[in-house]
């Protein structure tokens, strides 16, 4: 799955990010990337709140449970086969 940033602003200027398909830490370091560029435009940010995704949710984002079942299915001998 592709990486993807969501920015949200909403009418009360509250800015809500979601950083989607990014394992690890690595979103911080986009967050962080991200402040960079809005801070060259003159936006200032600060963070309020931070929402751990949970490991099954970014497993799903990052494609790796995906990976995961698809090599066993090749370890089985199953493959892309139709089921008899």
């Amino acid at each position: 799955m592709p990486k993807k940033i969501e920015v949200v602003i909403n009418p009360e200027g509250k800015l809500e990010t979601n950083f989607i398909g990014f394992a690890g830490e690595e979103c911080f370091d986009e967050a962080e990337r991200l402040r960079g560029v809005l801070k060259a435009l003159g936006l200032l940010i600060d963070p309020i709140e931070v929402v751990r995704k949970d490991p099954g949710l970014i497993a799903r984002e990052t494609g790796e449970r995906e990976e995961e079942e698809d090599e066993k299915k090749a370890r089985s001998g199953r493959g892309d086969r139709p089921a008899r």
